[in-house]
């Protein structure tokens, strides 16, 4: 998945008011999350502005993540507090899975 398919299935998944900057903001902050606590980089990748048409780190199935992640933050935005329980638990899950997924496999992207 791409920044931009994922800007796009969100914006389908839940309509909002944010600027595309704002949500890639929020992406970057994931990808570099994913790639010191996951992958053990020693920096993280450059912004996903510069490389809308590049792939996120994690693969399929496990994109879910961002997608998961981004309405999270939504909820919690709009004060959401059960919504947004409920969204970082799935993100939670997802993001957990996905970690497992590279222990396991060594796999992944980055």
């Amino acid at each position: 998945m791409t920044a931009k398919e994922l800007l796009g299935m969100v914006a389908g998944l839940r309509p909002h008011d944010y600027p595309d900057d704002v949500l890639l903001h929020w992406v970057d902050e994931l990808e570099g999350r994913i790639a010191l606590e996951i992958h053990g980089a020693a920096k993280p990748p450059r912004p996903v502005q510069t490389r809308m048409g590049l792939p996120l780190s994690a693969p399929a199935p496990y994109d879910r993540l961002y997608w998961a992640y981004l309405l999270a933050m939504l909820d919690l935005m709009e004060g959401a507090q059960e919504a947004y329980a409920a969204s970082h638990a799935l993100f939670r899950e997802a993001y957990d899975a996905y970690a497992r997924y590279v222990v396991r496999t060594g796999g992944g992207g980055v």
